[in-house]
């Protein structure tokens, strides 16, 4: 493989987190990969952070292949140490990966890690390391994390620390008396001891509005209450768990009788996924309007809109994805409407889609339309859109589609006991 062949590929499959970074530096023991590898440990390439796992252990088992791992280590760890205000998500990551350097043995990226952690005591630096520190360091590193929160406290009388770092550490080592042990470091500790107090006193607040929380259970009533406050965030699975089809009926009456453009696009919601009990036509309507495509009432009508099966869909899906320009948004229409030879027309666009939203909103539609229609037709598009991929999550889903339809292929089969995300590795496991 041309180095600027793999250099390209790499770049691609780390912002992926497929496994095929590996095998690409594996097999290519001579090439300097440094630059895409300190890239990637030292940003947040991951679709959605917050919900996919840490990349750091994907990352470090990479550089570890490579000849020139001493100097991209140092190249982590040197941005790591003078990390400001930055993207939380890839802190923790660089914080993460200096914690398995360090317990490879490096002393050095111990250091460097206590070094940017007491730098969260400075103005202008984003706090981090927390687990990386107590991973690393068990309760000696949880000491001195209440050492320093508690510095942090005291400057700050509006901040407030609650029990969830030390329930967590307790969780994950029963054998050691984690209260008790911080208690007694508080009595020889002021720092830790406004730590301690600050604990205390935000979990009795907690505890009372506990008590005081009903849990929400969603009826015909409470939406419409939340729909006349045009705030309503409706928790799909909640929503159509709790919602009877006479709830149901009553609130597509009362969106056939709304004029607000937020309200119906409220309902809408709601109709995504407690199928609309009146004629579809009225949503289709919706849909076809004019200049409403980048609008919510339009992505919550399509949603709705999958849920129906008809001919006259399907023929206004074709002429959509047919078109030049943001075909991708009709793909939901396929889930109750596709027929054979249709992986041709979503393998098209898939190709000519580079955007990162527009490749995430394709992958949610390609699981549902083939977990609907199983077809061995999925293996094209899963591909395609498995190289332009960056949320694992999705890639799971995907991932399991090829195997249930026996699909799968050596490749990817390869490269999956290598991926950034753990269940996709067991995948074939199981």
């Amino acid at each position: 493989m041309k180095k600027s062949t793999s250099n390209s590929r790499l770049k691609n499959s780390l912002r992926c987190g497929t496994g095929e970074a590996y095998l690409i530096v594996k097999n290519n023991p001579t090439i300097d990969f440094s630059k895409q590898l300190i890239y990637a440990a030292t940003h947040d390439l991951a679709y959605d952070a917050q919900c996919e796992q840490n990349r750091a252990k994907y990352i470090y088992s990479i550089i570890c292949l490579t000849t020139s791992k001493e100097k991209i280590i140092k190249g982590i760890l040197d941005i790591l140490l003078n990390k400001k205000d930055d993207d939380w998500w890839a802190l923790e990551q660089m914080c993460e990966i200096a914690m398995l350097i360090a317990k490879d043995g490096h002393k050095i990226a111990r250091t460097i890690l206590y070094k940017r952690f007491q730098k969260n005591l400075k103005k202008g630096y984003t706090y981090c390391g927390n687990e990386s520190i107590m991973k690393l360091d068990g309760m000696d590193g949880l000491v001195m994390i209440a050492d320093v929160v508690g510095q942090i406290l005291q400057r700050d009388p509006d901040d407030w620390e609650d029990s969830s770092r030390l329930d967590y550490f307790q969780e994950n080592n029963p054998d050691i008396d984690v209260y008790k042990t911080i208690e007694k470091a508080a009595k020889k500790n002021k720092n830790i001891k406004a730590y301690l107090n600050s604990i205390k006193a935000n979990n009795k607040l907690r505890s009372k509005r506990t008590r005081n929380t009903a849990p929400t259970k969603y009826t015909y009533d409470s939406i419409k209450e939340q729909i006349g406050k045009v705030n309503g965030f409706f928790l799909a699975q909640r929503v159509q768990r709790d919602l009877s089809q006479n709830d149901i009926i009553l609130l597509a009456n009362d969106f056939l009788n709304e004029t607000d453009t937020k309200k119906r696009a409220i309902y809408l919601r709601i109709f995504s996924y407690n199928k609309f009990p009146l004629d579809y036509k009225y949503i289709l309507e919706i849909v076809k309007s004019k200049g409403i495509q980048k609008k919510d009432l339009f992505y919550y009508g399509i949603e709705a809109l999958s849920l129906f099966s008809s001919d006259k869909l399907r023929e206004f899906a074709l002429a959509n994805l047919s078109k030049s320009r943001n075909t991708y948004q009709y793909l939901p229409l396929l889930v109750s409407n596709y027929k054979k030879g249709d992986h041709k027309l979503i393998l098209h666009i898939i190709e000519k889609t580079y955007n990162e939203n527009n490749i995430h909103y394709i992958a949610v539609a390609l699981n549902d339309i083939y977990l609907t229609n199983p077809s061995i037709e999925c293996k094209k598009p899963i591909e395609a859109i498995y190289q332009k991929l960056n949320c694992s999550i999705h890639r799971e889903d995907l991932m399991r589609i090829l195997i249930s339809n026996n699909v799968l292929s050596k490749r990817i089969k390869e490269e999956i006991q290598y991926d950034c995300r753990k269940s996709i590795q067991e995948l074939l496991v199981k």
